[in-house]
């Protein structure tokens, strides 16, 4: 599963989840890549947002190694969580 939804005007979340059998086989990495893509070319965005479990350090490496970072540690629907963006212009 994948998404880019619209928080407001010119903020979005994106988001991705796999299935075990598919880790480490580089799909996130795609997913993060298209999707960033399309929200650079084809979108007004200003701001991408992405929430993940702080325990999982693959997103973590995923979304820093595309210039992503923290900006806020709290919870998602009572789970911890760590809260990473990225500004566009």
């Amino acid at each position: 599963l994948c998404k880019l939804t619209f928080i407001s005007a010119d903020t979005a979340e994106i988001g991705y989840c796999l299935l075990p059998p598919y880790w480490g086989k580089r799909y996130a990495t795609e997913i993060v890549a298209c999707l960033l893509e399309h929200a650079k070319n084809q979108l007004s965005l200003r701001r991408i947002i992405a929430i993940i479990d702080p325990k999982n350090i693959a997103s973590e490496r995923l979304l820093l190694r595309y210039n992503f970072r923290l900006y806020k540690v709290g919870f998602w629907e009572q789970l911890p969580a760590s809260y990473y963006e990225l500004l566009l212009h």
